[in-house]
């Protein structure tokens, strides 16, 4: 049995899902999105802005304690916004440090899925 959360960090909405692999079979456990708006109020530099930063960190801290509950590694990837904001590193500080961060390249984001 293994189990992993993953966490999307998108413009508009965070998406948290925890699943289980248990003999070639894959369950979700914990399925949720959040409409965070984290690309809202991006400044003219770029930089996040930071209702969208508070509202995002509001729904990770939830997200975590979820994959807390089901004693999963978190996995998080990030959108274009948030990779290149230059005020990303301070709206992740929020983040802790079991968190591993993937940032998704342009020619992933436009990927179809």
């Amino acid at each position: 049995m293994s189990r992993v959360a993953t966490i999307d960090i998108g413009t508009n909405t965070t998406l948290l899902l925890v699943a289980e692999a248990s003999s070639g079979t894959i369950s979700v456990l914990e399925d949720r999105a959040t409409i965070t708006r984290l690309g809202r109020g991006i400044g003219k530099d770029g930089g996040l802005g930071q209702q969208g930063i508070d509202r995002t960190l509001a729904a990770l801290s939830g997200y975590a304690v979820l994959a807390r509950v089901h004693e999963a590694p978190i996995f998080a990837i990030g959108t274009e916004a948030l990779r290149r904001a230059p005020n990303a590193a301070i709206s992740c500080v929020g983040l802790r440090p079991c968190w591993t961060r993937r940032w998704k390249s342009s020619t992933a984001n436009a990927r179809p899925r």
